[in-house]
Parts: C-alpha cells; structure tokens; sequence
C-alpha cells in the first residue's frame, strides 16, 4: 500500500482553519459540560431549592438529568476548584477512612521496624523491649505471616457453603 504524502500547503491551510476552528465557541456539550456551564446559576438555585427540584426544573426545560446527577456533577466541580484555589491536586487530599488506617498501620509497622533496626528500640517501664515494636517490625519484616493471615478458610461474605457431595 502506498503511503499517502501531504504537501507544506496543505498543512499550512490545515493549521489556519484549525487555529480558526479554535477560536469558535463549543456548541455541544455533554451534561456534565452543560452543568459546568450553568455552575453560578445552578449553584444560586440550590441556595433555596433541594437537588431534587433544581433538576427536576432543568429536566422540563430540556436538560434530562437526575438529581443524584446533578449532585455528583456539582460536588465533582466544587472539588476540583478547590483543589486548585489551594493549589493541590487530588493525590494532595487528605486520606479517610479505611484506607487512612490502613496506610497509617503500615507506616508504623515500617517506622517501628526502621527503629528496631537501627538499635533505637522503645523500652517499656519494667525495662524490657516493647512488645508492640517486635510485633510491628515482625510483621514488617515478614510479610508472607500477612498473607497467610488475610487468606484463612472462611467463606467470603455473599458465598454460601456447598455440601461435598453434589
């Protein structure tokens, strides 16, 4: 197959009308973008309207949305734009929950093994070595103890147990 060649005026012309192409305004969005268009006033709304009425209205003029929709779109841009009033990005957000404990947990878990190493071990008052350390920087240092743990034999939630002989 022959490989189609473009000359330097084609291009040319191709950059002139997409540098024009640019400078026209959008004229279809998606709901999300027609949202994000309608912030201010959407945001004004909700000020003495529930999420429920407000797209219900937008719903009768047109814009078919839900009202957990609308929610999520109107809570996705108020993060975004304080993400970057703040000058963060998401990475940058503070962690919750389940995975903050976890994360947490294995951030000691690696400190403690980090001090047993370097001889910096806590003492406890009866002057022994904390039990906790060792335990943390045993778990640390071994992770397969972990995985074993984590995979016992129990049925998932969800599963039920089947007889053997079926």
């Amino acid at each position: 197959m022959a490989e189609v060649v473009y000359s330097i005026q084609q291009i040319e012309d191709w950059q002139t009308q997409l540098q024009a192409f640019a400078k026209t305004p959008r004229t279809r969005f998606s709901k999300r973008q027609a949202v994000e268009a309608m912030i201010e006033d959407i945001e004004a709304a909700l000020q003495s309207h529930p999420y429920e009425e407000v797209a219900e209205k937008l719903k009768g003029w047109g814009l078919d949305i839900a009202a957990g929709s609308l929610k999520q779109y109107v809570n996705a841009y108020r993060r975004a734009q304080a993400d970057e009033a703040d000058g963060t990005g998401r990475a940058a957000r503070k962690r919750s929950g389940k995975k903050a404990q976890k994360k947490s947990k294995k951030k000691s878990a690696g400190n403690a093994a980090r001090q047993s190493q370097n001889g910096t071990e806590n003492a406890s008052p009866e002057g022994g070595v904390n039990a906790a350390v060792n335990a943390a920087a045993d778990t640390a240092n071994n992770p397969s103890d972990n995985r074993t743990k984590r995979t016992s034999n129990r049925t998932p939630d969800g599963f039920l147990e089947m007889a053997e002989d079926l």
